[in-house]
């Protein structure tokens, strides 16, 4: 009886991390967020609490910098440049995060339990709906800076 009880606490105590696949597809989808969402995760599951948070710091400046590249772009609209970061950006992530994912799983113990897909697709969906809230407000932001400075009141 004891032996089931140790085993399912055992269990609950093991380190649930994203595999290399679910972090990849769920940053490409999910944007910034997704990533931070899933390395971060990893990063606490293993114990990392110092890199958790420098992943934390690094995505909240990547949505910046992608939100303030949206608005330039409404700005400079024949920005091949600009165009050409935007579109990259998840295939970045993506690479980026796979990496970072297959590390950590190397270095997580052999018992180390992956996260069930149900919890990737929420997360993923969730991070997808975030970042379009965080792009629309951008071009809001920059459409009334764009009226505002052009005399339309």
């Amino acid at each position: 009886m004891h032996s089931i009880v140790d085993s399912r606490a055992a269990t609950a105590r093991r380190a649930s991390l994203a595999s290399p696949l679910q972090a990849a597809i769920g940053s490409f989808f999910g944007g910034p967020i997704a990533f931070a969402w899933f390395i971060r995760g990893n990063y606490i599951a293993l114990g990392y609490r110092a890199a958790a948070r420098k992943i934390l710091a690094l995505c909240a400046l990547a949505l910046l910098a992608s939100n303030a590249a949206l608005m330039l772009a409404i700005f400079v609209p024949a920005s091949i440049a600009l165009n050409t970061a935007l579109g990259t950006m998840p295939f970045v992530l993506m690479v980026v995060a796979h990496g970072i994912a297959q590390r950590q799983l190397e270095t997580a113990a052999s018992d180390a339990a992956i996260r069930s897909n149900g919890n990737v697709v929420v997360c993923v969906v969730l991070s997808f709906v975030a970042t379009a809230v965080c792009a629309a407000a951008a071009i809001v932001l920059a459409l009334a800076i764009v009226l505002g400075t052009s005399g339309f009141r």
